[in-house]
């Protein structure tokens, strides 16, 4: 019945291969095209050291080197080829490992984004059917005067403020990444992916390349220090028409967001046109700080904290970490039982009642998690249903579709449950399923 519903909201990690390196075969190639295929055996030579050997990297160290150092030594990106929608073909690569190799390659387009660029690697077949699917990168968003970017010494760097008065569901800004990774397979975990990324940089305008390397990082090297910036700040989201393929996005604007454990802003990706939305999900005043999650909202407080410092390097003191060891306990009770009543419903345990769906709805706006408001609203709306109570279904419902398309917009996954759960009850599945 429901459960379809606790798998979507399973939180998905990539896993990790090292790769091995070896002079004994051809770790990278150039385009396919003709055109290129004359500079093969050059361009394959000196790409072997690249992956395979120690080296400086232009773009760290963030502790030695200044920006403009490392502008002054980025090198020029390859011949690139026209592909379409201002997109051009850059270099290509195959995983050495893989027993069935997959040919990734580069695509940039360094006008669009303001001005910014916009780099890509993914196969070049799923890109090409993503564009003429209806993927809509060429018009950039407005950039309204929304937000400032301060300093926020305590926080160890900078931090963005409200410039003016939200209210809950507005929209904040709308910004693309200037990188997109496909993130699917073991490579990307390796250094010959880490590298991949590498080339792919630098083929983005100096100043965004400048403004990736402001990022924060942290590790002992300088390819470690590189690695974490993009682990760090890469938000997941996939291509416009494939519902399988998992990518990695950066966006500098969203990186400049300081983390909350219940944060006073959502945001998710447009699949269709790569817009990270970033939208108020209560009242916001002038001057207020404006903050995102970097982990799931229902982890325990002890669990996020842990995470926050293995994975960005600080101990998170938002006002939720702040609380008092009694109201922590408290909180975590709260999600503990979130996630009892869930699977009590998804089990379609006879024993659930209403008591125990408002409780749920109750539970979640307690604890000011919106996407777990938007699912218990859902369930909620699903167990009146289900025993004829069609007058409670409504309201659930609207609820329910009121903070998924805050949280996700149109990609929320049930919102189509949500529209016959409103307009022909009864039509749904749900319909005296428990009578």
């Amino acid at each position: 019945m429901l459960i379809k519903h606790l798998l979507a909201f399973t939180s998905l990690h990539p896993y990790i291969l090292q790769a091995s390196c070896s002079n004994s075969e051809p770790l990278i190639t150039p385009s396919i095209s003709e055109v290129q295929q004359n500079n093969f055996d050059r361009a394959n030579s000196t790409s072997i050291d690249l992956i395979c050997k120690p080296h400086e990297s232009p773009f760290l160290s963030w502790a030695q080197k200044s920006v403009y150092t490392y502008i002054d030594q980025v090198h020029p990106p390859p011949t690139l080829i026209p592909f379409r929608d201002g997109f051009y073909k850059s270099s290509c690569f195959v995983d050495p490992i893989d027993t069935e190799p997959e040919q990734y390659c580069i695509f940039v387009n360094p006008t669009i984004n303001h001005g910014q660029g916009m780099v890509i690697v993914t196969p070049t077949e799923l890109f090409e059917t993503s564009l003429g699917n209806g993927l809509k990168l060429a018009d950039d968003p407005a950039h309204p005067d929304s937000i400032k970017i301060v300093q926020m010494p305590e926080k160890g760097g900078l931090g963005a403020v409200a410039a003016r008065q939200f209210r809950r569901g507005d929209v904040i800004q709308q910004s693309r990444p200037v990188a997109l990774f496909a993130n699917d397979r073991p490579i990307w975990a390796t250094r010959f992916g880490h590298n991949i990324r590498r080339q792919a940089v630098r083929h983005l305008p100096l100043e965004t390349q400048a403004a990736i390397a402001s990022l924060h990082g942290q590790g002992q090297t300088e390819d470690e220090v590189f690695e974490s910036v993009f682990e760090a700040n890469m938000l997941s989201t996939k291509l416009y028409g494939d519902e399988h393929r998992h990518f990695g996005a950066l966006v500098l604007q969203g990186s400049r967001f300081n983390h909350a454990c219940r944060p006073n802003v959502v945001y998710f990706i447009d699949h269709e046109t790569q817009l990270m939305n970033l939208r108020a999900f209560e009242s916001i005043s002038s001057g207020e700080e404006l903050t995102i999650s970097y982990r799931p909202l229902e982890m325990d407080r002890e669990s996020r904290r842990k995470e926050l410092q293995e994975t960005y390097g600080f101990r998170c003191t938002c006002p939720h970490c702040q609380m008092s060891a009694e109201l922590g306990k408290l909180s975590d009770q709260r999600l503990a039982r979130i996630i009892e009543l869930r699977i009590k419903f998804f089990s379609e345990d006879p024993m659930f009642t209403a008591e125990d769906a408002e409780e749920l709805v109750n539970l979640c706006e307690t604890e000011k998690i919106p996407r777990c408001i938007a699912l218990s609203n859902l369930i909620a709306a699903e167990f009146y249903n289900s025993v004829g109570q069609v007058e409670e279904v409504r309201g659930h419902a609207e609820e329910a579709r009121n903070m998924a398309l805050l949280v996700d917009g149109l990609q929320w996954p049930y919102l189509d449950d949500l529209e016959l759960l409103l307009i022909h009850p009864e039509k749904h599945d749900s319909y005296l399923s428990r009578r």
